[in-house]
């Protein structure tokens, strides 16, 4: 199923992904970026057209620190290409305020975690029809962020009752 992945946060495959990410990076000010792993999904790894595409885009944002935490696929494709300018490290990585990490487990001893991997979703049914929607998860000291791309696997999850989910349908984020 994987192999026909090959996307990163920078690069899903439609051209949307980036564009989106350029959006946020204005919209926040954001200082730093970090990348809660899985840079590149897929055996394919880091391609040529892949290597010279994202490395404009870093230019775009040469002071701009980017952090990956690595993730499953980042330890069997490697380190990204140094023109790209991404420090890459193993987790968790602890911050002033969240610990980041790429698998949801081990829940942290002290303070509340920022996790990726699972990419979760919600099934919602109606009118005869059933989709499923990424969403933000909220757990007692975690939360699971859903996948930045869009062209990635995702595991449908069913929350537990203290659980706090927000789904995100088009353009809005909704409580569910």
């Amino acid at each position: 199923m994987y192999r026909r992945f090959r996307h990163t946060p920078l690069h899903g495959g439609n051209g949307d992904d980036i564009a989106r990410l350029d959006q946020a990076l204005k919209r926040t000010g954001a200082q730093r970026l970090v990348v809660l792993g899985d840079l590149v999904h897929g055996y394919v790894g880091y391609n040529p057209p892949l290597i010279v595409e994202v490395a404009a885009w870093r230019q775009s944002y040469p002071k701009l620190p980017i952090h990956l935490i690595r993730g499953n696929h980042d330890r069997a494709v490697g380190d990204p290409p140094l023109e790209w300018n991404i420090q890459p490290q193993d987790g968790p990585m602890r911050g002033p305020l969240f610990v980041l990490q790429h698998e949801p487990v081990p829940p942290p001893r002290t303070g509340y975690a920022l996790a990726g991997h699972l990419h979760p979703t919600v099934e919602q049914t109606g009118s005869k029809q059933r989709h499923t929607l990424p969403f933000f998860w909220f757990r007692k000291n975690m939360a699971v962020l859903p996948a930045f791309v869009s062209l990635v696997p995702h595991v449908v999850i069913t929350p537990g009752p203290k659980d706090t989910v927000f789904a995100i349908n088009d353009e809005t984020v909704e409580r569910t």
